[in-house]
Formats: C-alpha cells, sequence, structure tokens
C-alpha cells in the first residue's frame, strides 16, 4: 500500500472510529432518565460533528469551550462524563481521554506548608491549583473540578485568578465544573462568571422525582428477573420517599443500595 493510499486508509478509519463514538454518546443519553439538557446538548454535538469534515472551524469552536455539569451527588455524575467524554473524544479527534476529578478548597491560611509564599487568598488559590495538578498536564483529559465551595464567591478576583490560569491550559485539557443541581439565578451567576473569561455550555440535570426514581428502580428489578408484587411495590415506593427526605439521600445510588437490601432480606426470609 503506497502513503497515499495509506494515509486515506487511517484517514477514513479514524473517521468510522469517531463516528462511531458519537453514535454511542447518542444511544447513552437517549437511554437516560431525564437529562434532558444532556440530550439537548448531545445531540446538537452530534449535528455539529456532521458539519465538521467541511469545516474545521466547527472543531475549534466546539472544543475551545468549558462545561458547567449542574446535577446533585448521586443523580449521574459519572456517567453524564462518561457520555460527554464521548462526545468530545469524537469532536476533539482524540483516541484515549481520561477523566479526573479535582476538588477546589476555599483559601486557608492556617494549612500553609511552612516554606509557603502565599500570603494572600489569590497567592494561595493559585499555589493550590499548582499542587493539585491542575494546570499539570502530561496527556489530553477531562479536568472535572467540584467548585460547590465557590459558589458564593464565584465572582471574586480569586477565582478569576484560577480562569485565568485554566483558560491558559484549555487547549491540553478539557475543563468540566461541578456543581450540585442549583437554582436558575444561581446556575445563571456561575455561568456568567465563566463566561467572563471563556465559552461555556450549561448542562443542567434538575433533582429527580419520587416517579422517576421508582421507574428506575422497578425497570432494574425487571431485569434482574425480580418481579414486584403491588404490596412490595407499595413498600419500595414508600422507602423511596422515606429515604428521600433523609440528608444522607445520595440519588441514584441510594436507590441501587435500598434495591440490594430489598432482595437480600427477601431472600434472607425465604430460607427456612
Amino acid at each position: 500500500m503506497g502513503n497515499d493510499n495509506k494515509k486515506k486508509f487511517l484517514n477514513a478509519l479514524g473517521s468510522f472510529r469517531r463516528e462511531n463514538t458519537m453514535k454511542e454518546a447518542v444511544r447513552k443519553a437517549e437511554n437516560l432518565i431525564g437529562a434532558d439538557d444532556l440530550k439537548e446538548f448531545v445531540e446538537r454535538s452530534s449535528l455539529l460533528y456532521k458539519h465538521s469534515a467541511e469545516c474545521d472551524a466547527v472543531i475549534v469552536s466546539a472544543i475551545s469551550r468549558m462545561y458547567i455539569l449542574s446535577v446533585n451527588s448521586g443523580d449521574g455524575i459519572c456517567t453524564q462524563l462518561d457520555i460527554l467524554t464521548d462526545v468530545l473524544r469524537a469532536m476533539g479527534d482524540v483516541e484515549n481521554l481520561g477523566v479526573q476529578y479535582f476538588a477546589l478548597n476555599l483559601p486557608d491560611h492556617s494549612i500553609r506548608k511552612l516554606d509557603s509564599e502565599a500570603k494572600t487568598d489569590r497567592d494561595i488559590i493559585l499555589e493550590d491549583i499548582k499542587d493539585m495538578g491542575l494546570l499539570k498536564v502530561d496527556k489530553r483529559r477531562i479536568c472535572c473540578i467540584d467548585i460547590s465551595r465557590w459558589i458564593d464567591r464565584i465572582e471574586s478576583a480569586e477565582f478569576r485568578a484560577v480562569l485565568a490560569r485554566l483558560r491558559d491550559r484549555m487547549y491540553d485539557q478539557f475543563v468540566v465544573f461541578w456543581i450540585p443541581a442549583v437554582d436558575e439565578l444561581t446556575l445563571r451567576r456561575v455561568h456568567e462568571a465563566i463566561e467572563w473569561f471563556v465559552n461555556v455550555d450549561d448542562i443542567y440535570t434538575p433533582p429527580f422525582s419520587v416517579d422517576q426514581y421508582y421507574e428506575y428502580g422497578i425497570n432494574k428489578l425487571e431485569k434482574m428477573n425480580v418481579r414486584l408484587d403491588e404490596g412490595a411495590r407499595e413498600v419500595f415506593r414508600n422507602c423511596i420517599v422515606s429515604r428521600r427526605t433523609d440528608k444522607n439521600f445520595f440519588g441514584f445510588n441510594t436507590i441501587n443500595n435500598l434495591m440490594n437490601e430489598m432482595i437480600f432480606t427477601t431472600l434472607m426470609e425465604g430460607e427456612p
């Protein structure tokens, strides 16, 4: 095979791989309960991808962004990041794209190293992100940063300094900021603070209802060939209602634990 033919073959192979990756992202998103913002984002990205072969600017504009993932803990953060990873792999033509998680704490003067020269809050937070490895990128990655502690200080000079440093590295990594499912006004405030530095997309997932958790649980139980009678279904639903008001409720993770507990208890009660 000549060099030109080999290049054409590799390009075609790469294009086929990226197309399948994008299709997989669409499939995964369609199977989710709720998550309408994510589904819309994936569908929009899929349409953009179809135009990317004719226009490189589409790819550049699509990957020159940061993202805000607003979803409660336990309600599918990892699943949504997995789908987002597929989208960015296809759009950015990246074969392997790992996800690394970071939590951005507020500046704390009480835990400074003895040899630290950080004096102000700005000095401290810039030293912290350097020590955390936020700015050291060995290979392209998705950098998911928990900024929930910064919501009330999102317009601060300290957070803007962090954004400036991340913007300088944005062609080495994709940045996803995570916050819980906040109200519309708070999400807009976070969005505007970040957009002051760089284009940003919001992917918002409102808190799930009892019905959605119940539907998820029943469907998963049926896939495991577990059929609940009407009485058991009512008990299951009441348990969801009760657990959902608990401060330790952890979304779908709690529902999974509840299902496992029900199955285990049923099996134990059936033993002689």
